[in-house]
């Protein structure tokens, strides 16, 4: 939408054919031609997008806030319009000492009203230090290293996006901030180096962060075989990774990575976090990702306590929020797509990092993305006293799943 006008007001679009009167600087009159010293206005105008939204900016990338790998803080993100969003989570990296296990990655499609708040967990790596090995911000898990030989790393903490914010904005680790969960991408386990002498030793990778289980942590080289492969294994939907020759010991939790006390590698953050081991030469699981709506998740009742965590068996989220058009990939998948989407990589390395791009304004699917979910288990105490439970009135279209039981399980209602 050029225009040029001389001095004497000719258009010279228009070959001079007509006189047009230059606007003032105000612009509240016209001129012709203008007088004393030159000017120069630029003006912020709303940039129009193909779908004719007033968003002025369509991507919004967050990096680890921390300057530290333990002073993490989370970010906000506000959607400036009603419409559908993309967000893309890599997972952080459990410390390479050998190699720690690399971050996960999870994107999907979601329906935010103008206004609503998300708050951005980005992961770091962990470190290894010699004695104290730190995990990762939100969840990796840490390492004490005693013995003079050998040296574990912390693992790598998860990715998430919350919608309830911590009381503080370097608390990660609050339940209800915790539960409020909607996407998470797993972080790594940490990796071992130990080395006795040329006939003893070993090196171990730390278990990438994985999708609905996290990957297990490997050895690359040792010299005796008859060693233990001690290992921590793969968070899953529902418990932590823990030791793999003990389910009792070095036990990930919910959103949290297993930390050794005993010399092995911390696992890595996630939805549920990766094991551990009392080891020195064992190495850190990785932990499991999320995504409300995908199948296959486990999403928690939203009465759900620390020490009382019950699972629906439901792919969304107690809040309603759920994404389409979902991928969830492990730290060991070539496919994953780079940051700014023009490459591919294997794993995520170092720390985490999101990005949420805007979409469209597309409002057809608005009741159904902030459709509030209502689960309806049997209600009796034993198998005789059952009663029926009662269901709102809905003010628009509801989808009804309904289970019946059978001799392992009883049925439920998803309205």
């Amino acid at each position: 939408n050029t225009h040029m006008i001389d001095g004497a007001g000719y258009d010279w679009e228009d070959y001079k054919k007509d006189i047009i009167n230059q606007p003032t600087i105000g612009k509240s009159t016209v001129q012709s031609g203008k007088t004393g010293d030159g000017y120069a206005k630029i003006t912020l105008k709303s940039r129009t997008n193909q779908q004719n939204s007033d968003v002025l900016e369509d991507t919004w990338n967050y990096k680890y806030a921390g300057t530290t790998i333990t002073s993490g803080k989370y970010q906000i993100f506000e959607a400036p319009q009603s419409g559908m969003y993309k967000i893309q989570a890599w997972g952080a990296q459990g410390r390479a000492i050998w190699t720690g296990g690399k971050g996960a990655y999870t994107s999907g499609e979601i329906y935010l009203e103008k206004g609503k708040k998300l708050y951005i967990y980005v992961g770091s790596q962990g470190n290894n230090y010699k004695n104290v090995a730190n995990g990762g911000w939100n969840g990796g898990g840490s390492t004490t290293t005693a013995n003079p030989y050998g040296q574990a790393s912390g693992g790598g903490g998860a990715t998430d996006i919350r919608l309830l914010a911590s009381s503080d904005k370097h608390t990660w680790n609050e339940f209800d901030s915790l539960k409020s969960r909607i996407m998470v991408a797993a972080g790594g386990g940490g990796a071992i180096r130990y080395y006795n002498s040329s006939s003893a030793y070993a090196y171990g990778i730390g278990g990438a962060g994985g999708t609905l289980i996290g990957e297990k942590g490997y050895f690359s080289e040792r010299t005796s075989s008859s060693w233990d492969p001690y290992y921590g294994t793969g968070g899953t939907q529902s418990m932590g990774g823990y030791q793999n020759n003990s389910s009792l010991i070095n036990i990930g939790n919910f959103g949290i990575g297993s930390s050794s006390n005993t010399e092995g590698a911390g696992g890595g953050g996630g939805y549920y976090g990766g094991g551990s081991t009392n080891s020195i030469i064992g190495v850190g699981g990785g932990g499991s990702s999320y995504i409300s709506g995908y199948e296959g998740c486990s999403s928690i009742e939203e009465s759900s306590t620390s020490i009382n965590i019950i699972h629906n068996g439901n792919s969304i989220h107690y809040s309603g929020y759920y994404f389409d058009n979902t991928s969830m990939l492990s730290g060991n998948d070539s496919s994953i797509p780079s940051y700014d989407g023009n490459s591919l990589i294997t794993g995520n390395k170092g720390n985490g990092y999101a990005k949420i791009t805007y979409l469209n304004s597309n409002t057809s699917n608005k009741e159904d993305k902030n459709a509030k979910a209502h689960y309806y288990s049997y209600s009796g105490t034993n198998l005789e006293n059952g009663k029926y439970q009662i269901q709102s009135k809905a003010n628009s279209n509801i989808v009804l799943e309904v289970a019946g039981g059978d001799k392992n399980s009883n049925g439920r209602v998803q309205v």
